[in-house]
């Protein structure tokens, strides 16, 4: 039997983004539960109002997760103040909200560390994520993990000039290489986002000069990012770190279908099918090499 520091011969580790490399669903449902309680304060409605008020919005506008685009539409706050321009009588608070959910991004412990030392192995990092261009950009600029990735790899920002023809396939674009790594993007997609498309995780490994038996990819959901890779013949390790906030939300798990639906499935999900489930970053160093330096 092989020695289990070599028993892994990896060449390229694929991160997911949200949940994986920083906690998004916490960092969101904290700066949301503070922007309620500064609405009520304001308004003179109840916490119990606004949120209602929220989850009456979100049944309506299910992809709307910047929260704070809820203000203008909610029926509570309009009977508050009749006539009048929620978004700059909120102006203080909406800018508040946005601070505190700026402040809140941050790596997960442990997390900059197992990077680094993949690195020092010789490993090749990359992110691939189905959040769009521009947050990823800011955020990792903000985490001050860019320098340390050589590839990420994101979804295009909707508009008018990016709408998706399902007769033609997904394309893997290149962009501007202005941010210390390599830029792609995954264009012509739809929806639901380019984890959908394995070709894109098959351009990335192209680029990238690897086989596939010689990378990983690590995020937080099964299916999209465990299954995908794995039916690529890429290793999957599943990001458990990333779930255990689901079970502490105080907000978005009430008022937000997504989050009530994830939520929900959470509780009865069962055992992932993974090649190896870490719930700590620096797990995964120990299940490909043997330990953690």
């Amino acid at each position: 039997m092989k020695d289990q520091k070599t028993m892994h011969d990896i060449r390229l580790a694929i991160f997911d983004f949200d949940n994986t490399l920083w906690e998004s669903f916490g960092a969101h449902d904290q700066a949301f539960s503070r922007l309620i309680d500064d609405l009520a304060g304001k308004s003179g409605l109840s916490r119990d109002v606004v949120m209602e008020g929220m989850k009456a919005v979100f049944d309506v506008h299910t992809n709307m997760f910047q929260y704070s685009l809820a203000i203008p539409h909610h029926a509570g706050l309009m009977g508050a103040h009749p006539g009048d321009d929620l978004v700059q009588r909120y102006g203080p608070e909406i800018r508040a909200y946005e601070a505190c959910l700026q402040d809140l991004i941050r790596p997960y412990e442990g997390l900059v560390d197992t990077l680094q030392a993949l690195k020092a192995r010789g490993v090749k990092l990359a992110c691939y994520s189905d959040a769009n261009i521009s947050r990823i950009l800011a955020q990792m600029e903000h985490l001050g993990i860019g320098d340390l990735f050589d590839l990420v790899c994101v979804a295009g920002d909707r508009g008018p000039e990016r709408t998706y023809d399902p007769a033609e396939p997904p394309r893997y674009e290149s962009l501007p290489d202005e941010h210390g790594f390599v830029l792609r993007l995954a264009a012509n997609i739809e929806d639901h986002g380019p984890k959908s498309h394995p070709e894109i995780l098959q351009a990335i490994l192209a680029e990238m000069k690897v086989r596939p038996e010689q990378a990983v990819m690590v995020g937080d959901h099964p299916v999209r990012d465990v299954a995908m890779a794995r039916k690529c013949g890429v290793m999957g390790i599943y990001a458990a770190w990333g779930k255990k906030i689901l079970a502490r939300l105080e907000v978005l798990d009430k008022v937000h279908p997504y989050f009530i639906r994830i939520c929900a499935e959470a509780r009865k999900q069962g055992p992932v099918d993974a090649d190896f489930v870490a719930d700590a970053p620096e797990q995964i160093l120990v299940f490909l090499f043997g330990d953690a330096a």
